[in-house]
């Protein structure tokens, strides 16, 4: 049995949710990676990553803001718990570039901004409509540069995965995109050793 890449693990474990068909292509959304993959076949060879994440990965921005809110770590789950009862009332949006790549350091810093300047001018931040504006503001490249993706290539299988994936708002928004959507069930969407034996079953399974 050959060794797994973690980042095949986080592919290939949505996998066991339905029926996988190539070629695919796979948005990876992490603390250390936000990437867009397009998958060919199972075998390495044919799993290209075609679009990255130019500055910080989206897990780092979701920790870096909730900790800037002092609302603790992991920041993605406690951002998107409260996110689930705000308003999306505050533009921390970015201008989206014709690639596939990413970079999150704009929304970063307009959000940090936007704390600051609520902070020294003694207004309150409503820490719902800030969770809520922030994810529709990160969230958006994610879902048009995916679609980018499926329109150039054609996709026969989209795949979410990473620790990301188990954002409330981003896997309602992703299962859209593509009427064969695979998002790993939760317990599958951090590092673990359960993926990782998924995915090299699956990755095995095709091997002649």
């Amino acid at each position: 049995i050959d060794p797994v890449h973690h980042m095949h693990g986080h592919i290939f474990s949505a996998f066991f949710k339905g029926d996988a068909k190539f070629p695919a292509i796979a948005l990876m959304t992490s603390g250390g990676h936000t990437q867009l993959w397009k998958i060919d076949s199972p075998f390495e060879k044919d799993i290209k990553v075609i679009g990255t994440t130019k500055d910080d990965a989206i897990g780092e921005v979701f920790d870096k803001v909730a900790r800037k809110l002092k609302l603790g770590f992991p920041g993605g789950p406690l951002i998107d718990k409260l996110a689930q009862k705000g308003n999306g009332n505050i533009d921390f949006r970015i201008n989206i570039t014709n690639d596939f790549d990413f970079s999150f350091s704009g929304i970063k810093t307009k959000v940090i901004n936007y704390i600051h300047k609520q902070n020294q001018t003694n207004n309150e931040i409503i820490l719902e409509d800030l969770a809520k504006s922030f994810q529709d503001a990160i969230f958006e490249p994610l879902i048009e540069k995916t679609k980018m993706a499926i329109n150039e290539f054609k996709p026969k299988t989209l795949i979410l995965g990473g620790g990301v994936s188990a954002n409330t708002q981003l896997r309602s928004e992703f299962e859209k995109l593509h009427e064969n959507t695979l998002i790993p069930d939760m317990k599958y969407t951090t590092d673990n050793a359960s993926m990782i034996a998924i995915a090299s079953d699956i990755m095995n399974s095709y091997k002649e």
